[in-house]
């Protein structure tokens, strides 16, 4: 018997590696796939935009392309580091209650904000 979900899984991620690939070999970074799609922004849509300018010393710039970089970098971090415990504690990899929430919430904070930016730093 197929697992669906498991094919479902397995497909998505294998065609968002081949989508980044294909920028990455060009030497370019990857478009959001959804914005691609749908000309609207991700919630994370200019991260590395953000990132990049908040290391040049731009600060205005890095907000505005994405005013919550560095709390998606700590989620991530924070996320990994509980995942990394689970692993070495030989127990259950999931992540608390609390962590999900996080997410959902910074996700939905993003996009409302991404609409209230200017389009160009979508």
């Amino acid at each position: 018997m197929i697992n669906w979900r498991k094919l479902t899984v397995i497909t998505t991620l294998s065609c968002y590696l081949v989508w980044n690939l294909i920028f990455i070999v060009q030497g370019e970074i990857p478009p959001s796939f959804f914005k691609y799609v749908t000309k609207l922004p991700c919630p994370s849509s200019g991260g590395i935009r953000s990132l990049r300018s908040l290391i040049q010393g731009n600060i205005r710039e890095s907000l505005l392309y994405n005013p919550f970089t560095l709390v998606y970098i700590f989620l991530i971090l924070l996320s990994g580091i509980l995942m990394a415990k689970g692993i070495i504690e030989k127990k259950k990899l999931l992540l608390p209650q609390w962590i999900f929430y996080a997410w959902i919430a910074l996700l939905g904070i993003s996009w409302i904000t991404k609409f209230i930016l200017p389009s160009q730093y979508w």
